[in-house]
């Protein structure tokens, strides 16, 4: 089997009570567009076309896959992980690991790809346990299958993170019927102060179909008056798991 063919094949799965702890560590790309974070607020902007090549330093992005598939893929508890280069300037590895111990609040030094892009801003990493996901409960990520995905970040006081994912789990599933929409992941940072949701595309081309869905329209957005919000969109670059030969 081929390289090529063996990163198309390659399958993330993201799951409640799998036993893995998630991982996101976040890196700003001198020489994008511009800083991570300074996307608007709300879904009010269509993500841009792939970018990958365009407006990220491709250097950057082969050393880090290469780290990935050769350091961090033999790091004891590896068991999966996604590198998303994103369309508002950053590099992020969305990695899950298993831990004998109790899941760590926060990520250990030895699952960062900081080793493979020194220089690099490393602007968040945070752990995170799955709350819930749709349309199935199991969503699968491929370099083939779902080759963009999206953050929506929402930054929470700790006391508000569990009624925040209550409205996403009320609202958020109303958005798989946007076309191109794969999956979406709901996960609970272990701090308290985050939730992401992981959303897995076949394409962008029709995300503004989003905006007319309840809760998400614009100034009836669902997760008002109890955590801030910004979205991130990515062209998948990586797909690598524990199993992969």
């Amino acid at each position: 089997m081929s390289a090529t063919t063996s990163q198309e094949r390659a399958t993330l799965r993201v799951g409640v009570g799998t036993g893995v702890v998630t991982s996101i560590e976040q890196f700003s790309i001198p020489g994008s567009d511009r800083s991570p974070g300074t996307s608007a607020a709300g879904l009010t902007r269509k993500p841009k076309g792939p970018s990958s090549g365009e407006r990220v330093l491709q250097v950057q992005i082969e050393r880090a896959a290469a780290y990935l598939k050769d350091n961090l893929k033999a790091t004891a508890g590896f068991h999966a992980a996604l590198l998303l280069a994103g369309q508002s300037g950053e590099l992020v590895l969305y990695s899950q690991w298993r831990s004998e111990e109790a899941a760590p609040v926060k990520a250990p030094e030895e699952w960062s790809l900081a080793p493979a892009v020194p220089g690099l801003d490393r602007v968040d990493a945070r752990t995170y346990v799955v709350d819930f996901t749709a349309p199935d409960v199991v969503s699968e990520a491929s370099l083939s299958a779902t080759p963009h995905a999206h953050f929506g970040v929402f930054t929470v006081d700790p006391a508000n993170q569990e009624p925040m994912l209550e409205l996403a789990r009320r609202y958020a599933p109303g958005s798989m019927g946007t076309p191109g929409l794969a999956a979406i992941n709901f996960h609970r940072s272990l701090d308290g102060e985050r939730v992401i949701n992981l959303g897995l595309w076949h394409g962008f081309g029709e995300f503004d179909n989003l905006f007319t869905r309840p809760g998400f329209d614009q100034g009836g957005e669902y997760w008002t008056g109890v955590a801030t919000f910004r979205p991130h969109f990515f062209d998948v670059v990586a797909v690598v798991t524990a199993e992969e030969a």
